[in-house]
This record gives C-alpha cells, structure tokens and sequence, in this order.
C-alpha cells in the first residue's frame, strides 16, 4: 500500500508541470470568486489558496476510497479484475508520461471526461461565492477535486487498483499533495517559478520518470501470472505416467 501511496505522490509531484498548464487557469478563476477586500491583503490571499487545494485534495482522497470500496467488491467476486485494473492504471501512466514528452497530443481528451459532473456542481459553486471565510475556499476546492483531469483519471486508476476504500484514499491523498507546490506556486506570488514548470525540458523529464512509473507498475501486475502459469508450464513438460 505504501509503495502505491508513493506512486500516487510521485505521479502527482511529477505530473504537476500538467496541473500548472490545465489548472493554472482555473486557479485564477477560483481565485477571482475570492471577496475584492481578501484579495487585496497577500497573506490573506495565500490562506485562501491553500485552503482550495486542501479543499481539492480531501475531494480526491474522497473520491479514491469510493473508488477503493467499489473495486474491493470487485476484487473479491473476480481476481482477473484487480489484474485487469493494475495492467490498466500502468498503461494510463505510460500514456501520461507520452503526453508529457509530447509523444501522445491525443491524451489530452481524457481531460474532458468528468465534464458533466463538474458541469452538475456548478450550482455548489455559486452557493459559496464569493469566498469570505477559510469554509468557502474548503467547499469551492472541493467542488474543484471534481473538475475534468486526465491526471486525476491516471491516479484514481492506481487508487483503484489498490483494492481497498483505505489505500485507496491515501494514494489519492498522496497524489493531492504531490501537486500541492506547483499549484499553490502558480496562483501565489511565485508566478515565475510556476513559469518554468510548463518549460519543455522539465516537462520531458517528468514524463519520462512517470513513463517509468508505469512500465513499473504494468510489469509487476503482469508479474503476478508467473506464479500461476509455472505449476502449469511444469506439468506440461513432466506428464504424468
């Protein structure tokens, strides 16, 4: 599980130069439904951006132990199906970690997916607008966890595969935390900083380690059909007389 968890941060610290490029601009669209009279004082404004992401990653981690519990039913009518699941969340982090390297401009439709149900929250977002205390940011991140990211997508198919609503969880919650720095970078002061995440130096770097990630993760899921298939391997070579 904790090996899982450190996948989910990894994907998220890495794949954040993505966040920065997709979120960067939401960020400021959230941020603008802050009150003028907390925009004007940065330190202020700072608590409030955190909180939004504090907001965005309880959603994930919220998100990943619904998907955990699902799977875990799932795991345990049919073995194929964590398999099935493990091959496919190492598959989504190599087709990242494409899209990261510029290899995979197609990826990106995944983004789109979750557009209906962050469509069908909007209303949440009007409830607490314009955000007046640390609560709204909270809520308003919240309502952001759920917007369309085809990271998001990539990481909650790890989570997914874990197998439990706890591990679950705690990937995602790991992942959230790993996008923290360049997201809380991008809508603070330090836009410059945030700047040099889109670069495509940085960007090719940490798609290639995410690439790894998931040709890591693909080959241990493929892995586990060795233990099965050698008694039978044995036996077809050593018949019974």
């Amino acid at each position: 599980m904790w090996l899982l968890a450190l996948a989910g941060f990894a994907t998220g610290a890495l794949g954040s130069v993505h966040c920065v490029a997709m979120c960067g601009g939401m960020l400021g669209v959230l941020s603008g439904g802050v009150s003028p009279s907390l925009r004007k004082r940065p330190a202020a404004r700072l608590l409030l951006i955190v909180a939004l992401n504090a907001g965005r990653v309880l959603a994930y981690a919220l998100a990943g132990a619904l998907f955990g519990l699902f799977s875990a039913a799932v795991a345990r009518k049919l073995e194929v199906a964590s398999l099935g699941l493990r091959l496919m969340s190492g598959a989504l982090l190599v087709g990242l970690g494409l899209h990261l390297c510029g290899c995979l401009p197609w990826f990106s439709v995944i983004d789109k997916a979750g557009g209906p149900l962050f469509r069908a929250l909007q209303p949440v977002v009007r409830l607490v607008t314009p955000v007046r205390s640390i609560p709204h940011a909270v809520a308003l991140g919240a309502v952001w966890g759920f917007a369309p990211c085809g990271m998001v997508y990539t990481a909650l198919s790890v989570a997914t595969a874990s197998g439990s609503a706890a591990s679950a969880a705690l990937i995602m919650g790991a992942f959230g935390v790993g996008t923290l720095p360049a997201l809380v970078f991008a809508g603070s002061v330090a836009g410059d900083l945030a700047s040099r995440l889109r670069s495509r130096i940085v960007r090719v770097a940490a798609g290639g380690l995410i690439l790894t990630l998931g040709v890591m993760t693909a080959a241990y899921a493929a892995a586990s059909l060795l233990p099965a298939a050698a008694p039978a391997a044995l036996a077809n070579c050593h018949p019974a007389r």
